[in-house]
């Protein structure tokens, strides 16, 4: 579905997302397709626009840590997983890449 790269040295945060209506439909035959792209789509657009309270405007080491924090809604996220980067938008692209396109 996506991916999340924070890097906090490059003050850098900012999602990928590709929302495969047959692959959501093949797990749940009954799925908002629409609702679980806004969801998504609100992940890419929190890493960037900084919205609701604040709290969640604090930073973006924050706002990572509320986009990541395990959760009982549509969109589930996995555990963090840390490493390096010098290029984190080239890491955020690679990581698409592999682990979703």
């Amino acid at each position: 579905m996506g991916v999340i790269v924070y890097c906090q040295g490059s003050d850098f945060l900012a999602a990928a997302v590709s929302v495969d209506a047959d692959r959501l439909r093949a797990v749940a035959g009954d799925v908002d397709v629409d609702a679980v792209r806004t969801s998504a789509e609100a992940v890419v657009t929190a890493c960037s626009d900084p919205v609701g309270a604040a709290r969640e405007n604090t930073g973006l080491a924050t706002r990572f840590g509320i986009l990541t924090a395990p959760r009982s809604t549509v969109l589930q996220p996995s555990p963090v997983h840390a490493g390096m980067t010098t290029d984190p938008q080239a890491t955020l692209s690679e990581l698409f890449a592999k682990l979703v396109s």
